[in-house]
């Protein structure tokens, strides 16, 4: 009886260093992929700010002026086609997914090479967009400070992201899932501590 009890006693000591030990052996030989960026990944981010811009209602400005939020920037041919108001209706449906967090987030639509003040059809009719103008004189500032190894310029209708500091954090084709920016923003916003 005592041999059985020392041997129990044994078996029920393996059984305690094993609970103890197991989670640091999975830990060490399960090693998870981690977390996939969908878009591509700008780094390091770089300080995007002092760009020349006109709003929609004419007033001369600076990209520098957004920051305080996440911002997404589209940038459109001079009139916002059927395809730019698709790209837009999408980011408006991603900042109203964050729920209560959907303040922290804009767009603003560039439109490239205005030939002239803004007319009615070249206005973006989807809701909720800023919309600023690019004069040719400022495009080249604008491609330098966007331009992206291995992408198209910018008025290809890539999308960015911009973090509240005017940092450009990520690019985006235009083809890209609205789901997959959800994800990088909603993750990027939960691992921030700004905007």
């Amino acid at each position: 009886t005592s041999e059985g009890k020392s041997h129990r006693g044994r078996w029920q000591l393996i059984a305690l260093i094993a609970v103890f030990i197991a989670p640091v052996l999975v830990a060490f030989v399960w090693q998870p992929t981690g977390y996939v960026n969908r878009g591509q990944l700008i780094e390091p981010p770089r300080l995007v700010s002092d760009l020349a811009m006109y709003m929609s209602d004419g007033g001369a400005t600076v990209l520098s002026s957004l920051r305080g939020k996440w911002t997404y920037v589209y940038f459109s041919h001079e009139v916002c086609d059927q395809t730019c108001n698709a790209v837009i209706e999408s980011l408006v449906r991603i900042r109203l997914s964050r729920g209560k967090h959907k303040d922290r987030i804009q767009s603003l639509v560039a439109i490239v090479s205005p030939t002239a003040s803004p007319s009615s059809n070249e206005r973006v009719s989807s809701p909720t967009p800023l919309t600023a103008y690019i004069e040719k004189s400022a495009l080249g500032r604008w491609r330098e400070a966007f331009g992206v190894e291995g992408s198209a310029p910018p008025e290809a209708g890539r999308i960015y992201l911009l973090d509240p500091l005017g940092y450009l954090m990520m690019s985006y084709p235009p083809a890209i899932d609205p789901n997959d920016l959800r994800k990088d923003l909603a993750r990027l916003m939960r691992v921030s501590r700004i905007g």
